[in-house]
């Protein structure tokens, strides 16, 4: 673990990002429940047992960058296809003030969130569902902040970010930088490959 934890800390520091003993031990915590997890349940294809550079930046440096890009303003997040957690544990550690929700339709990987949530005592809920089917109840309300990655962004998820992102909302593109979206909104800011996109 210790060698893990220097490791996290060297690479957030090279990325501009400089992380506390605390945080990092927590992104630590994430990552050593994510290999634990992974051995049963397909949530990475990283090899999490010696996370290499690659690893640590993907999963966790570029959340932590990303950081930088919410608003001080922002209490309400949603995060599209959660799977194994990052980004959006990562960014809830890094950003505690917010209150996130992580829409999953898998029931296995929301259930390896669910028990992220609980061992880190983090302000999330996980819902197991599609996003559009989200959108469409309308029951969860408005997003200051939407987050997404690896999730191709089709016509039916553009619609379901235009319902539920508020109407000064900002939305994390993880890999979207340079990328066209089908619904109104504006590139503002861009961290390494993440694209803030406002109403």
């Amino acid at each position: 673990m210790t060698d893990l934890l220097e490791r996290v800390v060297a690479r957030a520091a090279a990325s501009g990002c400089p992380v506390s003993p605390e945080l990092a031990s927590r992104l630590v915590a994430y990552l050593q429940l994510l290999a634990s997890w992974n051995r049963r349940v397909n949530l990475t294809s990283f090899d999490l047992l010696q996370p290499d550079d690659g690893a640590i930046d993907r999963l966790v440096v570029e959340s932590l960058m990303a950081a930088s890009l919410v608003r001080p303003s922002d209490r309400r997040a949603l995060d599209i296809g959660s799977g194994g957690g990052s980004p959006a544990i990562p960014l809830m550690l890094a950003v505690p003030a917010i209150e996130m929700v992580l829409v999953e339709v898998r029931a296995k990987k929301a259930a390896f969130l669910r028990e992220v949530i609980r061992s880190l005592s983090l302000r999330a809920i996980v819902e197991v569902a599609r996003i559009e089917d989200v959108a469409a109840s309308g029951r969860l309300g408005r997003f200051d902040l939407i987050s997404l990655r690896a999730v191709r962004a089709d016509r039916g998820i553009w619609r379901a970010v235009d319902q539920l992102l508020e109407v000064d909302g900002r939305f994390l593109w993880f890999g979207g930088v340079g990328q066209t979206t089908e619904i109104n909104l504006r590139p503002t800011l861009q961290v390494g490959s993440v694209a803030a996109l406002d109403r």
